[in-house]
């Protein structure tokens, strides 16, 4: 049971990551379209693309799964630092700003300006980062109520085990 549910918190995680691109993206997107004249999010939905786009659109998404799973370190770790968990995040939401950019450039996709890049790229780092010191935070709360120890084996009979058990 307790591997279980490892798997689904290493894949919510992995979720949260790609839905919190897709939403910021759709957001930017919807915000710099009304103001520039380039279209807004419904202007987007409305106009149907050639398959040229929609395969720079895959590509996108194809490329972003892939740079966050080189990128960020999906295990539960705790001997690993926040530090270094924060920086994966930030490598991992430059790679896919970069990522962003070139699908733009190369596929022509003139809704996406170096604005909705640049916010993109912010508020992914932003939001990205400030979930896992929550998440960080929660963990750090539940390991310290004593809600992780299902199966504790002391050895030694001291002062320390006596209060442990």
């Amino acid at each position: 049971m307790i591997r279980l549910r490892h798997k689904l918190f290493i894949y919510g995680l992995r979720l949260f990551d790609q839905a919190l691109l897709v939403i910021v993206l759709l957001v930017a997107i919807n915000q710099f379209g009304q103001s520039q004249g380039t279209g807004s999010l419904s202007y987007l939905l409305e106009n149907h693309y050639n398959p040229t786009k929609l395969i720079g659109i895959a590509l996108l998404a194809i490329w972003w799964i892939l740079s966050f799973n080189a990128l960020v370190h999906y295990e539960t770790n705790r001997l690993r630092s926040l530090k270094s968990q924060l920086f994966d995040v930030f490598k991992a939401t430059s790679a896919s700003a970069f990522l962003l950019m070139l699908v733009a450039t190369v596929f022509s996709f003139r809704i996406i300006s170096n604005e909705v890049a640049m916010v993109f790229w912010v508020t992914t780092c932003t939001l990205g980062m400030l979930g896992r010191l929550m998440l960080h935070g929660f963990l750090m709360v539940v390991r310290s109520s004593g809600y992780n120890y299902r199966h504790l084996m002391i050895l030694g009979y001291n002062g320390l085990a006596l209060r442990v058990a």
